[in-house]
């Protein structure tokens, strides 16, 4: 891995305290048969970036989970649409990218899941599939993918895999949250390995600490509202159908999935209310499959496409 350094015209601004970093790593789509392409022999790039927020994991969750605020943080998603439930906690995604410096706008699919870990961090993982389902100018209006026009006039990207940590932060639990992201994409079979190589040195060192700085902005401005509705939010503990009602869900690079209702399933041995121990049973409902790394419930639902049903493990 090798560390990017906030840019320094940028630094006093994004990154004042020095207590966020990005680190970027050149690896193969790691995704395996049926899902990568085995012709495939070049490297894509993989961020690894942790940042702190200055409010609670609740609060934080709160605000990640509104898709409303997603303009306010995240640039690289212009819009977004969800394609199809799996299930309560899951989901498959489209995605669009404004264009970025010579790469044209990206459309991806993307198969999204968050569960919650036992001492109350909210997982979030990723993976780029495909989805049988025809998207057209009709009923997607600027989204068409390459099952309709090939990638010189409609330009696909991958988020290959990844994941995403919301922590209580280690040093201040109580008052500062500290999210932790990995992000492996490619951003198009029409995109050579020198442009890619071009955007990351450009974008690297600037678009992780700002996504960082912004959520950081937008939750300071809004804290009491905030607050306000997470009191109410508080006041029914469980969905009817024994899931966690904790609110989930991101906008990352190039796709954004939304659970403003919850939905997760909890680990066996996880948390309610955010931090007192309890059973899974108690939390959710549901079995937990034990062999199940995605933590999901041990019965799929028939309705998951076939082309994302290798990603439904959530083993990132």
């Amino acid at each position: 891995w090798v560390e990017i350094k906030c840019n320094k015209s940028m630094r006093k601004a994004l990154n004042p305290e020095g207590t966020n970093n990005a680190f970027v790593k050149w690896m193969k789509d790691p995704r395996g048969s049926g899902e990568s392409n085995p012709n495939d022999d070049r490297e894509y790039p993989c961020l690894k970036c942790a940042g702190t927020i200055n409010a609670p994991i609740e609060v934080v969750c709160l605000y990640l989970s509104r898709e409303r605020y997603l303009a306010e943080y995240n640039d690289l998603v212009e819009t977004h649409k969800d394609l199809q439930e799996i299930t309560p906690s899951s989901k498959v995604c489209l995605g669009q990218t404004p264009q970025i410096l010579f790469i044209k706008p990206r459309s991806l699919i993307t198969y999204c899941q968050h569960r919650w870990l036992p001492d109350g961090t909210q997982l979030l993982v990723n993976q780029a599939c495909r989805h049988p389902k025809k998207l057209t100018k009709e009923n997607m209006g600027k989204y068409i993918t390459d099952d309709e026009l090939d990638d010189k006039r409609q330009p696909m990207a991958y988020a290959f895999r990844g994941a995403n940590y919301i922590a209580r932060h280690p040093d201040d639990p109580e008052h500062k949250t500290r999210i932790t992201f990995l992000a492996h994409g490619n951003p198009g079979r029409d995109v050579p390995t020198w442009a890619m190589k071009t955007a990351v040195g450009a974008l690297a060192n600037l678009e992780p600490f700002k996504l960082f700085h912004r959520v950081n902005d937008g939750i300071q401005k809004k804290l009491p509202q905030l607050q306000e509705e997470l009191e109410q939010a508080q006041l029914v503990s469980e969905r009817p159908d024994g899931r966690t009602t904790r609110p989930a869900g991101i906008a990352q690079l190039g796709y954004a999935c939304f659970w403003p209702n919850g939905g997760g399933v909890l680990d066996k041995s996880s948390t309610s209310g955010w931090g007192k121990p309890s059973s899974s049973t108690e939390d959710t409902g549901l079995p937990v499959d034990d062999n199940n790394e995605g933590g999901e419930v041990s019965s799929a639902p028939s309705t998951i496409p076939a082309t994302a049903q290798s990603s439904a493990t959530d083993s990132v």
